[in-house]
């Protein structure tokens, strides 16, 4: 996203499981945008999505640099052809209105669905399954040296999965990144 003030999707990423979180289609955009737009953006923007080469890679979860403006400024989607291909793919596995939006903090990608791909919006259930409401939950339960323990199980499968292969695209703060992390989050 641009800013929580005034929300543009810069990049979006699905994968549509089923009810056993087993994958069975997944979809990623790019949004084109010119490179004085994104020049507009905060420093938060700059500098998590500045290149990857511009940071080690060892380095892309933690400290920004995953490329995220390089993608942008190649990619030829707009807005509108994202749309319509997302709505394609959630016709073919969900029927209308029955299926929720899952994911971490998904209130707030929810709201800017609403305003920003309005025809998604109307096809998807107003329920929501928030990842990281589950996560705040179970971190309450959990013995806090188990907790700690299941966090860097997931940070290592995260690591190994983009780190690991150097052609990958993502890191934190990438939508596909950010997608595969709440469904390990729920298993």
């Amino acid at each position: 996203l641009t800013s929580l003030d005034d929300p543009h999707i810069l990049e979006c990423a699905v994968i549509i499981t089923d009810k056993h979180l087993k994958e069975l289609e997944r979809g990623q955009w790019i949004v084109h945008y010119e490179k004085a737009e994104l020049e507009k953006l905060s420093s938060f923007h700059q500098n998590t999505f500045k290149s990857r080469s511009d940071v080690r890679t060892s380095l892309i979860l933690f400290l920004g640099g995953n490329g995220l403006f390089d993608d942008i400024l190649a990619s030829k989607t707009t807005k509108e052809e994202m749309e319509v291909q997302l709505l394609e793919l959630l016709k073919r596995h969900c029927p209308e209105k029955g299926c929720p939006l899952a994911g971490s903090s998904i209130h707030w990608d929810r709201e800017v669905i609403r305003v920003q791909l309005p025809s998604v919006y109307e096809y998807l259930h107003y329920r929501i399954i928030d990842v990281s409401s589950f996560f705040g939950v179970v971190e309450r339960w959990i013995p806090s040296e188990r907790w700690v323990e299941k966090e860097k199980y997931l940070d290592r499968i995260m690591q190994e999965k983009y780190i690991g292969d150097n052609n990958k695209e993502g890191g934190a703060h990438r939508a596909m990144y950010d997608v595969e992390r709440s469904i390990e989050i729920l298993k």
